[in-house]
């Protein structure tokens, strides 16, 4: 399959390609063939017929100067264009949010005093974006606190580190490029250096930085010098402070409010906070500059997090650093033996490390030395490149802290300015409404239900349909325990993006499959013990490709919807190849609503021998006029819509797992209900087989009352 952004970006290539041959000419080649000047393009009008020119997958690649406003899509315009009431921008951006009314900017905006609203990322960031000057004032700017990988302007406001010393004043009042601020380093053979100014403190590695960034919790200098032991040990921190163990002080209010201030993470001790901490245990430690460490069977812990003794912490370095000291240290005592490990330059050259992921569409620039323009974005990437990034398509940001998250820069100690977007599949959507109920169940279109997985067991040679399931990662099938019991993964298929249920009856968007693991859930036992725990989890041998065809189902994974959607009456729809009205298998995938039926209605209604399988893990669901799922359908999900933006997001509460068997046949009994594994009784489980199989993922017979559907 190829991605809309791959042909975009071939597209943008062969212009570039062209542009550079044809230098002379300095023309643009619109979509359409015709030409215009070079200079012409992204400047915020529509000079190609179609408007190729003007659009925002190769406008966004554009960097605007100092004096110029960037349009929503990417164009640069005159800074003095903004808010003049004329639309300059191709999509009027430019005169948006400029009314003097109370109220007029939103909550993601900082309302400048002309009136103007400018976006808060802009504010304090050292280039002036307001017309009167106030987003970079001192007054707005002098507490603003910047992140570590920042530089901080003497007026306020923060800069890439890039920034400084490069020639070019990014700060607003210059300080930049101040000579303090860009004197040369001095050597460890007793080299002399500038002096630092009165108000300022010489860091390890002789760069200047004020007094008051000193020891104030959070590193200013580039080897975090100014936040050690050695230098903060005789600190007085005024009664109003806290005392960080190292002897950093913060404001007081800042402790134990989950968020570090103290680099150490002492302000969120837990024994400080309240919490209780068992004996032997340790504290998981601050990073040191340049470095990463992984926790043993802790992977999402923080650093100032609590774990047990003997607890394992694995060390790697920055691209461009090697390790000093041991790769492996654990908690001993409270204490983690041998000493904790710091990365130090590996040679001359700082590179950061590559940003490359088949759920991004990213492009790399370089700006600085012999390797300025477009790079490969797949291997270390050098000093100064930029690289602008956005999700693939069917994926979204992971969090809205990642919404606007479009673009980082390579900062002089090799790390990158901004976290790299993450981005994960977009689940439970749909590109059409859903059908009706009809009596019987009614033919889906072909990709209506993109999560739908057909399931296949190898017998007498020939792949043959067995069960159903729910895609739910582009790795993982939820499906019903009993349709894997005593089942090998070798003899297993799964098939996605089908209409037909003969194996071999595919569509060009059909991906067949293999198992590489199946998670049973533990309690689960068959007819012969426990068969309420009916949940297993079918781990694929390779990642699913997203398509209109294929993606994942949500899961309620915070049980937020659970018992709106469980309520007696309200409609769910399951989908499958299974028996149909005729007793054949359905040839092609069939859909049907089925209302939730409450447990004492369903014990009261069902078969006698049949309400032990009616307990607080599973649900009934279903009609008693012939109407429901059947032989073949288990595994399959029961799915519910959920309001969200313009279309319903659809969550996954059950999985078909057993109903009544008419007496003296194998077939299920339809004037029966069918009962469900309740799947949000499983969340923690099923999260964690998820997450412990993500990681390496990535790097590479019964009674004759009853019947299984």
């Amino acid at each position: 399959m190829v991605h809309q952004f791959s042909f975009i970006a071939a597209v943008l290539l062969l212009i570039f390609t062209e542009a550079l041959t044809n230098n002379i000419r300095r023309q643009f080649n619109c979509t359409d063939k015709t030409t215009i000047a070079l200079k012409r393009v992204c400047d915020g009008i529509m000079d190609c017929p179609d408007g190729s020119d003007e659009i925002r997958e190769f406008c966004m690649l554009m960097t605007c100067p100092t004096n110029a406003f960037q349009c929503n899509y990417g164009a640069c315009i005159k800074k003095y264009l903004k808010c003049d009431g004329k639309a300059d921008c191709a999509d009027g951006s430019d005169e948006s949010h400029c009314g003097h009314e109370a109220g007029s900017c939103n909550e993601t905006e900082f309302r400048c005093g002309s009136g103007e609203c400018i976006d808060h990322r802009f504010l304090c960031d050292g280039k002036i974006d307001c017309t009167d000057k106030s987003d970079e004032s001192s007054i707005i700017c002098q507490d603003f606190l910047c992140p570590r990988h920042a530089f901080r302007c003497e007026s306020g406001g923060c800069i890439s580190q890039v920034a400084k010393c490069d020639g070019f004043k990014d700060c607003s009042d210059g300080s930049d490029e101040f000579q303090h601020h860009c004197q040369k380093k001095c050597s460890k053979d007793g080299e002399s250096c500038t002096v630092c100014a009165l108000n300022e403190l010489r860091c390890q590695s002789g760069e200047c930085v004020p007094r008051r960034a000193f020891c104030d919790g959070r590193p200013d200098c580039s080897d975090s010098s100014d936040e050690t032991l050695t230098t903060c040990s005789r600190t007085f921190c005024p009664v109003s402070m806290f005392r960080c163990k190292y002897g950093g002080c913060i404001l007081m209010n800042l402790t134990c409010n989950g968020e570090p201030q103290c680099v150490d993470w002492s302000d969120e001790d837990p024994i400080l906070c309240g919490l209780t901490v068992p004996p032997g245990s340790c504290h998981l430690p601050a990073l040191s500059p340049y470095s990463h460490y992984n926790a043993t069977n802790c992977p999402m812990c923080q650093p100032g997090a609590v774990v047990a003794q003997h607890h394992e912490l694995n060390y790697s370095c920055e691209v461009g650093h090697k390790l000093q000291g041991s790769s492996s240290v654990y908690c001993h005592d409270s204490a983690w033996v041998p000493q904790l490990p710091t990365c130090i330059p590996a040679n001359g050259e700082v590179v950061c490390p590559p940003v490359s992921s088949p759920r991004l569409s990213v492009t790399c620039e370089s700006r600085w030395g012999n390797r300025r323009g477009w790079i490969p974005c797949d291997n270390p990437l050098p000093v100064g490149t930029i690289a602008r990034y956005q999700c693939q398509q069917y994926y979204i940001p992971n969090g809205d802290e990642h919404q606007r998250n479009t673009f980082s820069e390579c900062q002089k100690d090799g790390t990158w300015s901004t976290d790299i977007l993450k981005c994960v599949p977009e689940c439970g959507k749909l590109d059409e409404e859903v059908t009706p109920l009809v009596i019987n169940g009614q033919e889906a279109n072909y990709g209506a239900w993109p999560w739908q997985a057909g399931l296949f067991t190898l017998r007498a040679g020939n792949w043959t349909f067995w069960c159903g399931g729910s895609l739910v990662s582009e790795y993982a099938v939820v499906t019903a325990a009993h349709c894997t019991w005593k089942i090998n993964e070798d003899t297993l298929r799964v098939v996605l993006g089908k209409f037909y249920r003969e194996f071999d009856m595919n569509q060009e968007l059909t991906q067949i499959k293999d198992v590489r693991q199946i998670i049973m859930q533990p309690a689960y036992q068959d007819r012969r013990g426990n068969y309420g725990s009916d949940l297993a989890v079918l781990i694929l041998a390779t990642a699913v490709e997203l398509s209109p065809v294929v993606q994942p189902v949500c899961i309620d994974w915070d049980l937020k919807a659970i018992d709106n959607d469980l309520t007696e009456g309200n409609l769910g729809t399951v989908a499958g190849w299974g028996v149909n009205e005729n007793d054949t298998y359905s040839d092609t995938l069939r859909i049907v609503q089925l209302p939730v039926v409450s447990d004492e209605k369903c014990i009261k209604e069902q078969p006698r021998d049949f309400k032990k399988y009616v307990t607080f893990t599973t649900f009934c669901a279903g009609y008693r006029n012939k109407t429901g799922v059947c032989n073949g359908d288990s595994g399959g999900g029961l799915i519910f819509p959920h309001p969200s933006g313009h279309n319903n997001t659809w969550l996954l509460q059950g999985i078909v797992s057993v109903s009544p068997r008419r007496h003296g046949t194998s077939f299920c009994d339809s004037t029966y209900y069918t009962v469900f594994t309740k799947v949000g009784i499983y969340n923690k489980w099923l999260k964690s087989a998820l997450e412990s199989v993500q990681p390496s993922y990535q790097k590479s017979e019964g009674k004759e009352s009853e019947s299984s559907n």
